[in-house]
């Protein structure tokens, strides 16, 4: 008796503490429950044996290649008139600092050197125009303190699964972000990098590079196939060469004062780290700090040499960083394979020449075309056969031969369903959580559900749509708090959702320069349309007929009973003995053969005081015609309603309650 006893109080504290963890959403939606089903509560970020003596070491060591000392270049001193920055270019680059990042072995945040360009901008000034002045990058903001991540659930004894991220000063790293812009000014200028870098180009994303290649096969003839091969670089950014980076830089013409500078910067640099031991400091001589400000300006100057490289008729580079696929055109396929690989060895003598290694084995290819017809595809790349896959990853978006992004669906769906299902979790029907709280953490879903919308909105399958569709209604139910059996048209109307794909289709007219404005109320007219000819959802049609004027309104947010009210789903006998959950759909209270939304809340004798009082309150009789438009009407309004609905479920709730105890043996 006592363990019974014992074990009844165990499990009414877990449900109290996990309701009391559910409620925490309100209060903060990104806190504890967010992060403990995201598996980001206590994760043991440590990788297993990193601490075993020299293992770190060898790691560092397979991560950063060691090249030989190089000879700083004598540069000219004399520097031009607008050589010094000002304070306008200072307070410009401190606000591109990002908050809440690790500090370097300096230990100040960012925020700190906000706050100081802004109380005393002359002293920052000083000193990093005397750094101009002498050609100097300080060897302090140099040295960086290394972090190991492990990418994923990669070998552990294998180099290429650690990325190593290297923590650097902040004063550095802001004198980093003038130098930065002054090089990017000078390289958007004059034409310094070819035009088929996507990457760290202000203005350019991985949406536009996928764009540019869809817009390539979109506009081939009818019989024309399009084949593509992505490489991939061999621990590129961390085998980058100074020497080289250094000769492109002077050959795109940057001037001198800044080269100076930049010779100094790729001089002497230190990594230190502490995996197994004291603290380990070792040089570095190549590569570019992944961290760091330049890094990604000083690769694109090094990679721009490849992409401006003569390829073969009918092929063409397409690149986003160090990620390079190579495009060729042809009606056949034999002739595609003989472009490929001429255009691959291209690429292996300039990656040869230049200090960098290909990734054989993560090469892919594949033919996309509008034929029926598809031809195996095969070719060899450094000795390696590489056979024309049906579907491949390339910059986070899955292409398919046809390129209706029918697997992108699948993965999607798989990845932003877990989320859903997580999330879920710490949002139950009833909790405090409102609304406006549930929708944040919803967008996680819409977040993964929409990468790439502009490129697959006007394509994807019907059936791609409707799986993603599916995980959308997952979502927002938990936002609505509704009963699972809500219909997808139904719960987006009142959770304030517009359907994925119609969101999609938004995002990419405004990715082709559609305004905003116009986009939405392009969102709300198709959205009206498709709800207007909808087979289900009809009671919540006749309760909110319009969109516009309810997913606008400024007030009012649904709950569990609201939801029940305005879906026809809940505590109604009608909808209980539809789902086999009652015998009879008659009313408890006035025998009607069928007791349903509308008949509970405007025609049943058992709340007949309680609804008149309401209507007195409102100064009209209110109907399913007009009940959401009086609620809309004012707070008080929606608040009077909200009331009516939620103490006549209550009462049915616990008359279902006793009616469920009395059926019990």
């Amino acid at each position: 008796m006592a363990k019974a006893v014992l074990c009844k109080a165990i499990k009414r504290a877990k449900e109290k503490a996990w309701t009391d963890l559910c409620d925490q959403v309100q209060r903060d939606p990104w806190g504890k429950p967010y992060k403990l089903v995201m598996g980001k509560l206590c994760r043991n970020s440590k990788i297993p044996g990193i601490n075993t003596p020299g293992r770190a070491q060898l790691i560092i060591q397979g991560l950063f290649p060691v090249n030989e000392e190089r000879d700083i270049t004598q540069w000219p001193q004399d520097l031009p008139e607008d050589a010094h920055f000002t304070i306008a270019e200072l307070r410009h680059a401190a606000s591109k600092l990002k908050n809440s990042v690790s500090p370097g072995p300096d230990r100040v945040p960012n925020e700190a050197m906000k706050i100081l360009c802004r109380s005393h901008p002359e002293a920052l000034l000083s000193l990093y125009n005397k750094c101009i002045d002498q050609g100097r990058f300080p060897k302090p903001w140099k040295r960086a303190r290394l972090v190991l991540l492990r990418k994923g659930d990669k070998p552990l004894d294998e180099v290429s699964s650690y990325r190593p991220l290297c923590l650097l000063d902040s004063c550095g790293k802001l004198f980093e972000k003038l130098l930065d812009n002054r090089i990017r000014e000078h390289l958007d200028s004059s034409n310094g990098l070819a035009d088929t870098q996507y990457g760290f180009r202000k203005g350019r994303s991985t949406l536009h590079a996928i764009h540019k290649l869809v817009s390539i096969v979109d506009n081939c003839g009818k019989d024309v196939r399009v084949g593509v091969l992505t490489l991939d670089i061999k621990n590129a950014f961390n085998s980058a060469s100074w020497k080289i980076i250094m000769r492109e830089a002077y050959a795109k013409d940057i001037p001198p004062y800044l080269c100076r500078v930049l010779d100094d910067y790729l001089h002497e640099r230190k990594l230190q780290y502490n995996y197994g031991g004291p603290e380990n400091v070792v040089d570095i001589t190549s590569g570019v700090p992944q961290g760091s400000v330049l890094g990604p300006t000083l690769w694109n100057i090094l990679y721009d040499g490849l992409l401006r490289e003569t390829l073969p008729a009918g092929v063409q580079f397409l690149a986003y960083a160090d990620d390079l696929a190579l495009i060729g055109k042809s009606k056949y396929t034999f002739e595609l394979e003989r472009m490929l690989s001429a255009g691959a060895e291209i690429v292996m003598n300039w990656l040869s020449n230049n200090g960098l290694q290909l990734a054989v084995k993560k090469s892919e290819a594949i033919i996309l075309t509008n034929t029926r017809v598809h031809n195996e595809f095969t070719m060899m790349l450094g000795g390696t056969r590489i056979n024309g896959a049906k579907c491949i990853k390339y910059l986070g978006i899955y292409l398919d031969t046809k390129l209706n992004f029918t697997e992108h669906a699948k993965h999607t769906c798989t990845k932003a369903g877990k989320v859903a299902n997580n999330l879920a979790r710490i949002l139950p029907n009833i909790s405090a959580a409102k609304p406006k709280k549930r929708r944040l953490l919803a967008n996680v879903v819409h977040s993964i559900i929409l990468y790439g919308s502009p490129i697959w909105a006007p394509k994807m399958s019907q059936k791609g749509k409707t799986e993603l569709g599916k995980v959308q209604r997952r979502i927002a139910l938990r936002v609505a708090s509704a009963y699972c059996t809500v219909s997808y048209n139904a719960i987006q109307i009142i959770a304030d959702m517009p359907p994925i794909v119609l969101i999609a289709i938004e995002r990419q007219e405004i990715f082709e320069n559609s305004g905003k404005e116009e986009a939405r109320n392009k969102l709300i007219r198709d959205w009206q349309s498709q709800w207007d000819s909808a087979e289900n959802g009809r009671w919540t049609h006749r309760l909110i007929p319009k969109i516009d004027p309810w997913f606008n309104r400024t007030f009012g947010e649904v709950n569990y009973r609201l939801t029940q009210a305005l879906s026809g789903h809940g505590c109604f006998p009608y909808y209980l003995q539809r789902f086999g959950k009652l015998a009879s759909p008659s009313c408890w209270y006035c025998g009607h053969e069928s007791d349903d939304a509308f008949h509970t809340f405007f025609v049943c004798d058992a709340w007949h005081s309680r609804r008149t009082r309401m209507n007195t309150i409102l100064g009209r009789e209110i109907t399913p015609d007009n009940m959401t438009e009086v609620m809309r009407s004012s707070k008080d309004a929606w608040n009077t309603i909200d009331d009516f609905i939620n103490e006549v479920l209550r009462k049915k709730e616990e008359e279902e309650r006793r009616r469920q105890t009395a059926d019990q043996p």
